[in-house]
């Protein structure tokens, strides 16, 4: 028995400390704050003073709203960030524009959209919806992570309808297409002449746009573009088809 005894006081020891470790109950949000069918939320600071605020998506009432933290975990009623995503299912926070500021993302089911909301002023006022994808069939979840190393953050979802996992790599001021994105190919590419688009449907516009986002040239109902007059550098080639489906690419002029 004393051979054993040390061994059974460091049980009593260690479990005299981790039985310190216990969770009180605080209802942050019920139905008097009128989240309809809640379903997914995420903690991020929002209004960028310093306390963490909460996220929420709620399938019900298809909507993305946040509830600031007042700083001791009280939290005020709750600010609608958009009512179109339909049965939303999933919520995260990033800066996606890169402006030092926390965006939101949001998954939807049944429109099967990946999208985002601009946080226009740094203090939880947001701008209208951003599609990202409809593509995702029956979208479950989004996230995001600088995927690519360089530097911005691109975005991530889960889809149970079509058993696929995707990510957006995020181009900067035009917009954040899905890499992915099958039926589209660009050729040749770099060029120094004409940017020729081979697809499965019918192209309806071409685009091209610089880096500031900035249109310089189009042409429609072709499935080529001559970009010999522009510059040297980077651009965003974005193709449309006859559904008005479209995507952007890079492309290099030399």
């Amino acid at each position: 028995m004393c051979a054993k005894l040390p061994f059974f006081t460091f049980l009593l020891i260690f479990g005299s400390l981790t039985a310190q470790i216990q969770f009180q109950d605080h209802v942050i949000i019920d139905d008097t704050f009128l989240p309809n069918g809640p379903f997914s939320v995420h903690a991020a600071d929002i209004d960028g003073d310093g306390y963490m605020d909460l996220l929420s998506a709620s399938r019900d009432d298809n909507k993305i709203a946040w509830y600031k933290n007042n700083g001791a975990g009280n939290f005020q009623t709750q600010q609608a960030i958009s009512t179109n995503a339909n049965l939303a299912i999933s919520v995260y926070a990033a800066d996606i524009d890169g402006d030092g500021d926390v965006d939101v993302l949001s998954a939807s089911f049944d429109d099967d959209k990946i999208a985002w909301y601009e946080n226009t002023d740094g203090q939880g006022s947001f701008s209208t919806e951003r599609t990202i994808s409809l593509n995702a069939d029956g979208a479950e979840m989004v996230f995001a992570a600088d995927i690519d190393g360089d530097g911005d953050m691109d975005v991530l979802s889960t889809s149970g309808g079509d058993d696929k996992i995707a990510w957006y790599e995020n181009l900067g001021p035009l917009s954040v297409p899905e890499n992915a994105l099958d039926g589209f190919v660009v050729y040749p590419n770099p060029t120094s002449g004409v940017l020729t688009v081979k697809a499965a449907a019918e192209i309806s516009k071409l685009e091209i746009y610089n880096q500031l986002g900035q249109l310089v040239l189009e042409n429609e109902h072709q499935n080529s573009i001559n970009i010999s007059k522009v510059d040297t550098g980077l651009y965003f080639l974005k193709i449309y088809d006859s559904f008005r489906n479209n995507i952007l690419k890079k492309v290099v002029k030399i």
